[in-house]
């Protein structure tokens, strides 16, 4: 599904619906698996800061992933885990 600006702004397969939320700049600042936080986007200046993954149902938030190691990391085809 997409909004009337042409963002995805939710996806379903599986039975399982993803929700993605953006600021007014069009950033993705939040990411939903169901109606539970997987993940929140800091950005500065219109660039990706950092990215705060969520690891479980309780909303306790993992360590911040700087931009520049999630690239490193999506680059060796690793995933990032806490």
């Amino acid at each position: 599904m997409y909004d009337a600006g042409g963002l995805r702004v939710q996806t379903s397969a599986s039975g399982v619906t993803r929700t993605m939320v953006y600021d007014v700049m069009g950033q993705d600042v939040a990411d939903y698996n169901g109606s539970s936080l997987e993940r929140e986007n800091i950005y500065r200046g219109g660039q990706l800061l950092a990215t705060q993954p969520i690891h479980n149902r309780t909303g306790e938030c993992g360590p911040l992933v700087r931009k520049r190691e999630r690239e490193r990391y999506l680059q060796l085809g690793r995933q990032l885990s806490g």
